[in-house]
């Protein structure tokens, strides 16, 4: 695997996304808001594109999202891997 390139989620309130790829098969984030009202509902957090370094080809795309719990106040993450041949 190459290292990853990472960005926000287009279309998310979460568009100040800060990663680190450095070490191999970690990625670190942070992402946050600057909007005057909370984020409510499914926000992606970061989506990041993995290619394989070897032969042939393979693209996995890996996206994060969260989305507010019944009370608001807690996330619940989900994880979604797309691998494109």
């Amino acid at each position: 695997m190459s290292a990853p390139t990472c960005s926000s989620v287009a279309g998310s309130g979460l568009q100040n996304g800060l990663f680190s790829v450095g070490t191999a098969g970690t990625v670190g984030f942070g992402n946050f808001s600057t909007l005057p009202s909370p984020q409510t509902g499914i926000q992606g957090l970061f989506s990041c594109t993995f290619t394989d370094a070897g032969t042939g080809t393979l693209t996995t795309t890996t996206s994060v999202t969260v989305a507010a719990s019944a009370n608001d106040t807690d996330l619940v993450p989900r994880i979604l891997i797309n691998d494109v041949p």
